[in-house]
């Protein structure tokens, strides 16, 4: 006795795809309890004006500067960031026209870009606005200072 083959419905789902909604499901879930660490904090706009007057920029590298430098290194830049803070803090304390020293940050090739974004936050929460990056030169420098006027 010949069998007859049943007739076959067609899949309404390929095979693999309510495993791969599943784990769509599974990724939705792990980004949603991870949705506060994704969310826009702070912005910072910056205007990259050159330094027109070669004179002036003269004048600024003769003034007395104290240098820090982040390398990478993790503990290099944990003790940078704390002089950093503590110079902006006396910077901001007291005119740079009356004595103070202006502040020097050098990032080399291998420096963070974190420690960029640490240094202008320092300088952010005490409201030093005068500051400014040199992104022409290399290492790239960011100087910061108070009130000062060329003559």
């Amino acid at each position: 006795m010949l069998l007859r083959r049943r007739h076959r419905r067609l899949l309404l789902l390929p095979p693999g795809l309510l495993a791969l909604a599943f784990l769509l499901l599974l990724g939705c879930r792990q980004v949603s309890l991870h949705a506060e660490r994704l969310n826009l904090r702070h912005t910072l706009e910056l205007n990259l004006d050159p330094v027109g007057d070669g004179h002036a920029w003269q004048e600024l590298q003769i003034l007395p500067w104290r240098t820090v430098a982040f390398t990478g290194n993790i503990w290099l830049d944990y003790f940078s960031a704390q002089e950093t803070q503590a110079m902006v803090r006396h910077i901001k304390a007291r005119s740079f026209a009356a004595g103070g020293a202006g502040l020097r940050v050098q990032f080399s090739t291998t420096a963070k870009y974190s420690s960029l974004i640490r240094v202008l936050d320092c300088l952010h929460q005490v409201k030093l606005n005068n500051w400014w990056l040199e992104v022409n030169d290399k290492p790239t420098t960011l100087y910061a200072m108070g009130a000062y006027r060329l003559e």
